[in-house]
């Protein structure tokens, strides 16, 4: 049976390409994430890249997340667990600094 005949049921599911997907940037900017929320699918890659003159990190209130301080060198982290999961997070020597990373797919 030609696959333009394959009933949908049977079908298989669209796969994503992980590689193709291209990072979702987080600019700490001053002491503030930019944006603050960003939405990325499971194995997309969320990049931080600090261009103030402060250090900071990026540590999860779940500990998912845990960088080493960002000063110069971007830290990457790549997103795992289950669609609408929300990941709060900080700035580990700036806690009044927070973000939020809805993975949506």
């Amino acid at each position: 049976m030609p696959a333009s005949e394959v009933p949908a049921s049977e079908a298989p599911e669209p796969t994503m390409d992980h590689a193709a997907m291209t990072p979702v940037d987080v600019t700490i900017v001053d002491f503030a994430f930019e944006p603050a929320t960003v939405q990325v699918a499971v194995g997309q890659t969320v990049r931080w890249t600090n261009e103030g003159g402060q250090p900071h990190t990026v540590k999860s209130d779940d500990g998912t997340i845990a960088s080493p301080i960002v000063l110069r060198e971007p830290f990457e982290w790549t997103a795992e667990g289950d669609a609408g999961t929300s990941i709060a997070y900080i700035c580990g020597i700036h806690p009044s600094m927070k973000g939020t990373i809805e993975i949506t797919r």
